[in-house]
């Protein structure tokens, strides 16, 4: 009787090793394309995962990090808002908070709209989203690591990294939500939009 292959490791990081370990998959890459499966409780593998999300977010630097873009399908990712000495966020506190992880999240509640003047991603080098529409206000349910569930609360831009990296988990980049894309050299993501 001919043995069956294994089944596939949803954990699994599609990297060949001449590839940094910070490396984002390209973003042609069919895990950016397509809802994620849920973890569904606590599992070991996590810690893994997160700890490289965590590290490809402060490489690039960014302010958030979804299981896709590493190229796993799974519903986890990172919210890490930034300092104030940032620059892109008016309410950013002095010192930069603990990154946020986001296991199995989903959207509890929205509220309001901003339309944000330019959004981009780190899988999207060098382009940039003009008016971006995100809700002013999210509340956000979502385990950690450990299986902890707990109930997240963000305004302004830390409510659109949120929305950003939920996105992600359910297949949707933020040219979808864009009005207009433009080449951005710079690639500074998410300025607000002038008063």
């Amino acid at each position: 009787m001919p043995r069956r292959p294994p089944a596939a490791d949803p954990f699994a990081f599609p990297y060949r090793a001449d590839r940094p370990e910070w490396s984002l998959v390209p973003a042609d890459h069919p895990a950016l394309h397509r809802a994620t499966d849920p973890v569904g409780g606590p599992d070991p593998r996590l810690d893994r995962l997160l700890d490289r999300l965590l590290r490809v977010c402060e490489a690039a630097p960014g302010v958030g990090i979804a299981a896709p873009q590493v190229g796993v399908a799974l519903r986890v990712a990172i919210v890490w808002p930034p300092a104030a000495d940032d620059g892109r966020d008016e309410e950013a506190p002095a010192e930069r908070p603990a990154p946020i992880e986001l296991v199995d999240p989903e959207i509890v509640e929205t509220e309001g709209e901003v339309v944000w003047a330019a959004e981009a991603c780190l899988s999207l080098p060098v382009l940039r989203g003009l008016e971006v529409h995100r809700p002013r206000r999210i509340v956000v349910r979502a385990a950690d690591r450990r299986g902890r569930v707990r109930t997240l609360e963000a305004t302004g831009f830390v409510a659109e990294i949120f929305a950003h990296e939920i996105d992600h988990l359910d297949g949707i980049l933020y040219p979808e939500r864009a009005e207009s894309l433009e080449y951005d050299p710079e690639h500074r993501p998410h300025y607000p939009a002038a008063s």
